[in-house]
């Protein structure tokens, strides 16, 4: 038969006594197990020892097979025992032995004594694990060693091929293990599966060792499947499934736990399996009282239903850290406070986070060894589009006269759909208004006296709303005003007053300064030019990470208006955390983010990263 690849080489030594013992043995028949041919069907028999009390010495050795076809598995010995008080036997079980009795789940043997060279063949079925016995024919055995060489008659992995990654949409996935005994030659092709991780089929053009999430995988689980082929036959293995495709709201990369950083007191046990939408898990256990490095990215609903959230990072990044979500907020000197879930050391979990909720995800160092986790990347997503901002309304509130909505702004790359909802003049108690389904709706008589929200509806796959804030209380208009439905595409339909609906353009830019004198002074210089008349609001923010030392991400804010295409020098005033905070550092990098709204009430945003230096 020729042979593939060389599963191990092992063996043990009898001449002792061996800690593993059984009772019985069995009966030799010549006939000796094979893959096909067989001379003659084997009905296993045995001598029970049980009466006398004589145990035998035994040795096992386990396989599990990771292909997807069944192989031919051959067993070899090499020895130099002859003699009558040397005398060994071997079988083969699957999935295992049983010790108690010796003939459950037996599936092949040598049929007589061992000898040097002697070896006997068995099928392992796809994915099936077996146990090879060697053990002794006599007792008490004096048989130095007995070696054994398993080989295939095809490829063999000793692993599933392996996934890292995170299933987001736009992140990599990566196969890059080798898992194949010897050096066959491999292929990969990756496959889309239901969420069970079955049902697959192949992803067109997908063969490399990476694959980059697309729009198509989203709410599947992915796969992929390695061929390996050598000079005598081709096996095919399939990973694990990846947890199911999600859309990524905060992408955090390029983190690091180590000096500077926060740290919790103790850190929890790991309980399998991770926390999972829907299915609340009891808090574990806590180990120790010891201090954990940790960051923490805190995360808001404002969308109009539950939210499952899914919080992951790469396997292989920081091994030895710990995901725990927290809602609402988390207690670094009481880690078991606010527990939401965990990762069970699987670098990923989901929970259900209730509307209008706020979720703290924490990523722990729980490591023996300093500075254990250089490196890693984060991503907080979930099944469904997530608002990061409420849609807004136009600031025009008179009925006849339009008024337009925003979608916010949401994760993923959804398509919108719009609701106008009538309310009392306090913004609650609100209803739909019939008909009243684009991004405009012009206010009729029945709206005077209450105000509108409108519910933006993002999809991509699954759905998700968010509600806009009430609008001003809705006024009367001008004399002959509308009718109620009047105007185009009926109640709500734009009418005859159109008006200004382009938001202004803001360009933004740093006047010239230096860290000392923006310390000193107490406000960072900045300009602002709008495309027409408009006021200004803005805020200077830095990465949160930064903002743990600087008391908070804002540090800095100011307003101010200005003429058509006039530059226009603000103000922004340092907080006073930010101000004391700054004293001690070189430089300081953020990004001015700033509202410009025109007189109409349109309202444009603008943004622009900037850094100020301390002068040398």
């Amino acid at each position: 038969m020729a042979e593939a690849a060389t599963l191990r080489t092992d063996g043990a030594g009898f001449g002792g006594t061996r800690p593993d013992r059984h009772l019985n043995f069995f009966n030799r028949d010549a006939v000796v197990s094979a893959c096909s041919g067989q001379l003659a069907q084997k009905t296993p028999t045995f001598t029970n020892t049980t009466g006398s009390g004589q145990q035998f010495d035994y040795a096992v050795f386990g396989f599990g097979s990771n292909v997807e076809e069944p192989v031919c598995v051959t067993v070899q010995f090499t020895t130099a025992c002859t003699a009558s008080n040397e005398l060994m036997l071997s079988e083969t079980y699957s999935p295992a032995y049983d010790k108690n009795n010796i003939t459950t789940n037996w599936i092949a043997d040598l049929g007589d004594y061992i000898t040097n060279g002697s070896s006997y063949s068995f099928v392992v079925p796809p994915g099936a694990s077996f146990q090879t016995v060697i053990d002794e024919g006599v007792s008490p055995g004096q048989c130095a060693g007995v070696t054994a060489t398993w080989t295939s008659d095809r490829p063999w992995a000793f692993a599933r091929p392996f996934i890292d990654g995170v299933p987001a949409l736009g992140r990599p996935l990566k196969a890059e293990q080798d898992v194949w005994v010897e050096s066959p030659s491999v292929q990969r092709q990756w496959v889309r599966c239901d969420p069970a991780g079955a049902n697959c089929s192949e992803i067109p053009g997908a063969t490399a060792s990476e694959y980059t999430l697309t729009g198509a995988d989203l709410g599947h689980a992915i796969r992929v499947r390695e061929t390996a082929t050598d000079g005598v036959g081709t096996s095919t293995s399939l990973s694990r499934p990846t947890n199911t495709v999600f859309i990524p709201i905060q992408t955090h990369t390029g983190q690091s736990l180590g000096p500077g950083d926060a740290s919790q007191q103790s850190r929890f046990t790991f309980t399998a399996p991770a926390s999972s939408c829907g299915t609340a898990k009891p808090v574990p256990a806590l180990v120790g009282m010891d201090l954990r490095l940790f960051d923490s990215y805190t995360l808001t609903s404002l969308i109009n239903e539950a939210a499952c959230v899914r919080v992951a990072k790469p396997f292989l990044q920081c091994f030895d850290s710990q995901l725990v979500a927290y809602d609402p907020s988390f207690n670094p000197a009481s880690i078991a406070q606010n527990y939401a879930g965990d990762d069970a050391r699987t670098a990923a979990l989901s929970y259900t986070l209730p509307v209008g909720h706020t979720a703290v995800n924490v990523i722990a160092d729980v490591s023996s060894f300093p500075n254990a986790c250089p490196s890693y990347d984060l991503v907080v997503g979930s099944d469904a589009p997530f608002a990061t901002a409420r849609p807004q309304l136009d600031q025009t509130a008179t009925a006849g006269t339009p008024i337009g909505t925003t979608n916010g702004a949401w994760s993923g790359s959804p398509t919108f759909s719009y609701a106008w909802r009538r309310c009392d003049a306090t913004g609650g108690d609100c209803t739909a208004i019939g008909g009243a389904t684009s991004a405009a709706y012009t206010p009729t008589d029945d709206d005077v006296g209450h105000t509108l929200r409108t519910r933006v509806t993002a999809t991509q796959v699954n759905s998700a709303s968010a509600d806009s804030a009430a609008s001003a209380v809705i006024a009367q208009g001008p004399a002959g005003g509308t009718g109620a439905g009047s105007g185009g595409g009926g109640p709500g339909g734009v009418g005859p007053a159109g008006g200004d609906r382009t938001p202004p353009k803001a360009k933004l830019g740093l006047a010239r300064t230096t860290l000392q004198k923006v310390v000193k002074k107490g406000f960072i210089p900045v300009t602002a030019t709008c495309d027409e008349a408009c006021t200004i609001n803005m805020r200077a923010d830095v990465t949160r990470k930064l903002g743990k030392g600087l008391g908070g991400v804002k540090i800095a804010s100011g307003k101010g208006s200005g003429q058509a295409n006039a530059r226009k020098t603000l103000k922004l005033k340092l907080t006073r955390k930010a101000r004391n905070a700054l004293r001690k550092r070189k430089s300081v990098a953020f990004t001015l983010n700033a509202t410009a709204t025109d007189a109409a009430g349109n309202r444009g945003s603008a943004s622009k990263k900037a850094k100020v230096k301390r002068k040398r």
